[in-house]
């Protein structure tokens, strides 16, 4: 069973910053995984910045991979914090000037 495809997410203009939400697919164990991560880049350059990863599944081999993801539903800039909430309902809070988890975050970092 296929699903549609993930929200387009717009990037977030910040300072010198844009920060992008990546979704990202990993074939190095047997079963694979998917991650979520928000990285900050600066325009022009596209060098990153920092990167942090919110989250990350390691696949079920017996269910197709695209059922299991788990995507972001939205990313914003709120009271100078970053605000990413996924389609589970769980939201994770980053300083955008350095990525690093601001307390109250989902902190659901592997997921099986």
């Amino acid at each position: 069973m296929s699903r549609i495809p993930p929200p387009t997410i717009a990037p977030i203009e910040y300072n010198d910053l844009r920060i992008i939400s990546e979704y990202e697919i990993t074939i190095g164990n047997p079963e694979g995984d998917f991650s979520v991560s928000v990285q900050a880049q600066r325009p022009g350059t596209n060098e990153t910045v920092w990167k942090t990863v919110l989250y990350r599944i390691t696949y079920d081999p017996k269910m197709e991979g695209d059922v299991q993801n788990v995507h972001l539903k939205s990313l914003t800039l709120q009271h100078h914090k970053l605000v990413a909430e996924d389609e589970n309902g769980d939201t994770y809070y980053l300083d955008p000037d350095t990525g690093a988890f601001i307390e109250g975050s989902a902190f659901k970092h592997t997921v099986n």
